[in-house]
């Protein structure tokens, strides 16, 4: 490429730059919307990946309600894949109303065990950790921040602590109050007087190599799972054989203590009653020689004295052998005792299930586990949305280029016969498409990797407090990105300038001839026709006769609307997550469970319980189990949980059950069971499907008798006549549904409490609380969406101006000739807005009807296994992206008012023959 040649090009650039800067805006728009929120996801992941890293986050968390021994904790040192294991201590209390009420979960502060590392380390905002017994540290940052601050007499706040278990407004459940942990606190292991630890923090060796959000991470973490289960399982057994040889020991040692109680008992008697039957001989003796006159006197003073001593005697000994017969009866009574406690030890321990241990890795953790939902959401639509939203502006700017071009035929041609080759030539578009993509790329990929990540990410700060993301750019997704913008851009200009180059220069240099007038299918209306003004003939004629420059227009338009159409969508499918599921299915307020599941009858006392609570509606037992199914000859490996209700004459009172799309309510009877759409939808099951049920419940065939609206979980419910037919046995309840007058406040707590107040009762779980974390997680997700409107919008700010500046480029000389004819410029210009309204009103049509394709694809694609995302679009949603268009269409017409006014007559005009 000569050097004439390159500045031809970089004047091209001068002399263009209004369609220049255009496209390397749509570019920029494009290219930086998508490398935005792709670095944010990975940003997200990087943030909590280095927070649990430097922190010592535990992989699993073990608690006992029977403590652990050293035993046990050796046990699981020994396994392969454990790297450290750290012993702690916890308990929930509660404050008193004067220090505020709460309910507190009190944890050991974090030490080392042995020659294993500290884990879960805290981070010290303020003060010192806690040394002493009477010394507390309170959590440093929070939800609503603690009320509590150093120099408090709790116990005395020493410091403010920054805890990796806790990232979120999430603290926990208890058995204790309401059942909501408000505030988690650290103190001294000393301060707990509990004999063992009851719960064991564990980190695996594999935790520093893999990503935790890695799919390695979760195989091998599932492998460690199952491994330390089954050290539960065998430290289960040989805990109940402790326990029981203790109580047989125990037993054993009072049965010898009784019976040597009762030998020494009997020996006392015994040597009692001999010297009561020799004091009995000798006052015998002495009254036979009574008889004996020379003696009477005195002999008579001796058996007196005598027979006092054997009444003595014999009242101590009826004495003694009460008391012993009433201390052997207690210890008898005592023995009988520890026999009935060894059988209830016996029978308690027999009942145990196979593990008392509760084993649970980090997705048990609830910030830990929401944080994760939340990245793979953003994810999800990171993967689908700004691809969208690239291709349109990659379309855009292939019509750009497209058109430049085609304008440039007699240039081309002009270069052609000058001797220039074609490579040098079509070098010419390629570089001028180069420096638009190369330079909008750059400048994109800066300000939406500098901004969208952290704009982003400010929304989730508002569940989430662990630091500010660092940027981590998502390299290779943005590299293809770009390269997709360049090459296409570069790809049109070669094959385009191509086509021209295969004209002979002669032919080329002369002016592209206009297009034939041909009568338009409005002029075969003619009563309609007839009653058209000119400037609306001209304008028809103008629009049917460049066919080209209308579906370029049309599309262009249609593609930004279809874009904000499917961002409002995806706001609107937000709603149903919480609206329907918590306001038109399910009907309940609270989930009570019990320590034990059981029968109608075993857990009558949770029903009564309830009750006689005043705000209480409904109280109704359920059994929730989870299953898979059998299908079509396929096993879905995907979890459902089952659902079985004890009433089934009042279950609409605590769910409801209907058809999506038609609203008609389904009835729950003997005939079959009812699945919901999204595991439906997911798994091609329909209505009159026979599925095998298969779990811990046993294996049954049943028909499917419908197929219900469900937005979160995958749920089957069955009737308890329908179970017993196909399991043969009963169910067996394991939590109570209620519906309440008043879910929240201070008649939800009291409920709550009193509830609890029963041992047998272990948890109260609200559907208000769930409401609020949905809609806290969604609020965030809002700010995505409200990014993807700005950017959008942006978008068909940008597109509508390029398209409408080459219109008006291309249309010069017939600008310039209206204004020839005597046309004023405002006659001049309505010309130009009417088509471009005309053609954007067609673009809104075409568009929205393109964003319901959109919106549907984007909402199942982002959508997880348990969660289905709402259908509809609002009508309000296809108002606010029609105006939103139609608003940037009229402020481009009146930003190109002004180059309409410029086109300079005598220039416009100018034969090029």
């Amino acid at each position: 490429m000569t050097h004439s040649l390159l500045k031809n090009t970089f004047r091209e650039i001068r002399n263009t730059k209004a369609r220049f800067i255009s496209i390397m805006a749509i570019i920029a728009l494009g290219v930086g919307f998508f490398a935005g929120i792709k670095a944010t996801s990975p940003s997200m992941y990087s943030l909590a990946e280095t927070y649990y890293s430097e922190n010592k986050l535990m992989d699993y968390r073990v608690i006992s309600a029977v403590g652990f021994t050293e035993d046990d904790i050796s046990e699981i040192e020994k396994l392969d894949g454990v790297e450290s294991v750290m012993p702690s201590y916890y308990y929930d209390a509660s404050l008193s109303a004067d220090e505020g009420g709460q309910l507190i979960h009190l944890i050991s502060v974090p030490k080392k065990y042995k020659k294993n590392d500290e884990l879960n380390t805290l981070v010290t905002l303020e003060g010192k950790l806690p040394e002493k017994t009477d010394e507390i540290a309170v959590e440093g940052v929070g939800f609503n921040g603690s009320s509590h601050q150093t120099g408090d007499t709790i116990n005395k706040v020493v410091g403010k602590v920054q805890s990796p278990l806790y990232i979120s407004y999430q603290r926990g459940k208890t058995k204790i109050g309401d059942g909501k942990l408000d505030e988690y606190m650290y103190i001294n292991s000393s301060s707990f007087k509990i004999e063992k630890y009851n719960e064991v923090y564990i980190k695996a060796d594999f935790s520093d190599k893999y990503s935790p959000f890695s799919d390695e991470y979760d195989d091998k973490s599932d492998e460690l799972k199952k491994e330390i289960e089954k050290v539960a399982e065998s430290r289960t057994k040989v805990f109940k054989t402790e326990t029981l040889k203790k109580a047989r020991d125990e037993l054993e040692k009072g049965k010898k203590e009784y019976a040597k109680q009762k030998s020494d008992t009997e020996k006392k008697l015994a040597k009692a009653k001999k010297e009561i039957d020799e004091s009995e001989a000798a006052l015998s003796a002495q009254a036979a020689l009574a008889e004996t006159a020379y003696a009477a006197q005195a002999d008579y003073g001796n058996a007196n004295q005598l027979l006092a001593q054997l009444e003595a005697g014999k009242a101590e000994y009826e004495k003694n052998k009460k008391e012993a017969d009433k201390k052997l009866a207690e210890a008898e009574k005592k023995l009988k005792d520890g026999e009935k406690e060894l059988k209830k030890t016996e029978k308690k321990l027999n009942s145990m299930s196979k593990s008392v241990w509760y084993v649970r890795n980090r997705d048990d953790n609830p910030g830990y586990d929401t944080f994760t939902q939340n990245a793979d959401r953003l994810d999800a639509v990171a993967s689908v949305f700004p691809l969208f939203f690239l291709l349109v502006a990659i379309l855009v700017c292939v019509t750009t280029m497209t058109r430049l071009i085609e304008e440039k035929r007699t240039e081309i041609a002009t270069f052609k016969a000058l001797g220039y080759g074609n490579a040098s030539i079509i070098a010419k578009f390629v570089i001028y498409s180069l420096i638009a993509g190369v330079t909008g790329s750059v400048i994109g990929t800066a300000i939406g990797v500098a901004t969208l990540p952290f704009i982003i990410y400010n929304a989730y700060k508002i569940m989430y407090y662990i630091g500010d993301i660092t940027l981590v750019l998502n390299v290779p997704i943005i590299l293809m990105g770009i390269l997709a913008a360049i090459l296409c851009t570069t790809a049109v200009s070669i094959i385009v300038c191509a086509k021209s180059l295969r004209l002979k220069p002669a032919q080329a240099m002369r002016p592209k001839a206009p297009k034939p007038g041909k009568r338009i299918l409005l002029e075969r209306i003619t009563p309609l026709w007839k009653h058209m003004s000119f400037t609306a003939k001209l304008t028809a004629r103008n629009l049917f006769r460049y066919k080209a420059r209308l579906c370029m227009t049309v599309i262009g338009v249609a593609g930004c609307t279809a874009l904000i159409v499917a961002a409002f969508g995806l706001l609107n499918s937000f709603d149903p997550l919480t609206e329907v599921q918590f306001g038109e299915v399910f009907h309940y307020d609270a989930v009570v469970v019990p320590k034990d599941g059981g029968s109608e009858k075993q857990l009558d006392y949770l029903v009564k319980k309830a009750e006689k609570d005043e705000d209480v509606k409904r109280a109704m037992l359920c059994m929730q189990e989870e299953i898979t199914i059998d299908a079509h000859g396929k096993h879905y490996s995907a979890p459902l949980t089952i659902n079985v209700f004890s009433d089934t004459a009042h279950f609409d009172e605590i769910v409801h059950l209907q058809e999506r799309e038609s609203k008609n309510p389904l009835t729950l009877d003997d005939s079959g069971v009812m699945i919901n759409e999204k595991y439906a939808a997911t798994n091609k099951l329909k209505v009159g499907d026979t599925v095998k049920i298969k779990g811990k419940i046993g294996t049954a065939e049943a028909k499917i008798a419908g197929i219900y609206e469900q937005y979160i979980n995958n749920y089957l419910y069955m009737t308890p006549k329908l179970y017993h037919e196909l399991f043969k046995k009963q169910p067996v309840y394991n939590m109570l549904c209620v519906s309440l007058d008043e879910a929240k406040g201070d008649r939800a707590d009291n409920f709550s409490s009193q509830m609890l107040s029963d041992n047998r009762i272990v948890a109260v779980t609200f559907m208000a609380e769930k409401i609020t974390e949905f809609k806290n997680m969604l609020n965030s997700l809002n700010m995505v969406v409200l990014v993807m409107i700005v950017c959008a919008a942006a978008l068909a700010f940008v597109v509508l101006y390029n398209l409408t500046n080459i219109n008006i480029a291309e249309r010069v000389r017939e600008i310039a000739t209206f204004k020839v004819l005597g046309f004023y410029n405002r006659e001049t210009s309505s010309f130009i807005y009417k088509e471009n309204i005309i053609l954007t009103l067609m673009g809104i049509a075409v568009g929205l009807g393109l964003g319901i394709l959109l919106t549907g694809f984007i909402v199942r694609t982002v959508e997880i296994d348990n969660v289905m995302f709402g259908r509809e679009i609002y009508f309000t949603s296809y108002l606010y992206a029609a105006g939103l268009t139609m608003l940037f269409s009229l402020l481009v017409n009146g930003v190109m008012s002004f180059k309409i006014k410029a086109v300079n007559m005598v220039e416009s005009l100018k034969s090029v023959e």
